[in-house]
């Protein structure tokens, strides 16, 4: 299967320039910002249009000065179109992609990397299979990308130009993956693939990877804008809900529940009540008034406030009193009334005023 035809490729003391992160894939144009330097005194050299360079990928980016030990065996020739300087010691180099290179050796002797390598071409074993590949890839990219975010679909829009002037299925898997802003170590399996099947398949998994990826994370900022809306909604509703009970002369310090507050306060109840009222006081507190749950809960806790819970009255128990009161208000019923005499006079006696049920 044809290539597009390059130019005469350097093989021996080319100028290389490494890389910290990304990969220039073959059939593609980056713009490199250059600062360290070897990469600076390069720079100077360049000639647009003219200069053809080696890009090589650092295996760690925090290396200043890297060996050939430090770079990635298989990097990518790449024509010089233009050199901008952007400041006093850097430059912004954008460059082209033309082929693959097996690097081989790093010289020495000049203010920039030299290298020695040698082309690489792609490895077609079943044209047919890879044509087939190739036409299916660029299908799942028209019908899925557009759901990638809208800033790498603004990129994948000026790929998908590219990728209509182009039958070669090497480079529709490299233009796709330079397309959708992998790390660095996914791009970088894509540039070591040679063999276009294998490249294809590995490439229409990172789309589809891609795609997914951004679907949950537009499901998450989905869920965390609705989130925030109802809080900013619900932060709204109860300023205007205090600006009517304002006008209403509603929102008085010392207002209904605090006043309900205090009188609970007042109170010894048992240790386990008070763990409910406290907790139903702070429902109350975040509650909206118009909620009919509001009602529910302020009528229960004003009940509470109004049990004498640990009240008790000094009465004088008289016998004679209690059965003529008996006498007046109910007709009839001696048995019943016989009861009760009989155990307030076991009360006037015992002096035991602990709360008792009467079988009557």
């Amino acid at each position: 299967m044809s290539q597009p035809t390059l130019p005469e490729l350097p093989t021996a003391a080319f100028p290389l320039l490494p890389l910290r992160n990304g990969v220039l894939f073959p059939g593609t144009v980056i713009t490199i910002p250059v600062g360290r330097t070897r990469s600076v005194a390069l720079a100077e050299t360049l000639v647009p249009g003219e200069s053809i360079i080696g890009v090589a990928v650092q295996r760690d980016p925090r290396t200043n000065d890297p060996e050939l030990a430090d770079l990635h065996t298989v990097g990518t020739y790449a024509r010089v179109r233009q050199v901008n300087r952007a400041g006093e010691r850097s430059f912004h180099i954008v460059v082209e992609g033309l082929a693959r290179f097996e690097l081989r050796e790093l010289l020495h002797g000049k203010p920039f990397h030299l290298a020695d390598g040698a082309p690489l071409t792609d490895e077609v074993s079943d044209p047919v299979e890879a044509r087939a590949l190739a036409d299916a890839l660029s299908e799942q990219a028209d019908a899925r990308l557009p759901k990638l975010a809208p800033e790498v679909h603004a990129t994948l829009g000026q790929w998908a130009n590219l990728l209509g002037r182009t039958r070669d299925p090497g480079t529709v898997a490299d233009r796709l993956a330079a397309a959708l802003n992998l790390d660095t170590e996914k791009e970088v399996q894509v540039l070591l693939t040679r063999d276009v099947g294998q490249r294809l398949r590995l490439v229409t998994g990172l789309v589809s990877e891609a795609v997914t990826l951004a679907e949950v994370r537009r499901k998450i900022d989905s869920e965390v804008r609705r989130g925030f809306s109802n809080h900013q909604r619900e932060v709204v509703l109860r300023q205007q809900l205090k600006a009517i009970q304002k006008e209403l002369g509603e929102d008085q310090p010392g207002g209904d529940q605090d006043a309900l507050r205090e009188r609970l306060d007042a109170k010894e109840l048992p240790e386990e009540v008070r763990e409910v009222v406290d907790r139903e006081l702070r429902r109350l507190a975040t509650m909206n008034p118009a909620q009919a749950e509001h009602n529910v809960i302020r009528t229960y806790l004003e009940t509470i406030a109004d049990l004498p819970w640990s009240e008790r009255a000094d009465a004088e128990i008289d016998i004679d009193a209690i059965a003529a009161r008996l006498d007046a208000d109910h007709y009839g019923l001696d048995k019943v009334k016989r009861r009760i005499l009989e155990h307030m006079a076991v009360l006037k006696v015992s002096g035991n005023a602990r709360a008792t049920i009467l079988c009557l």
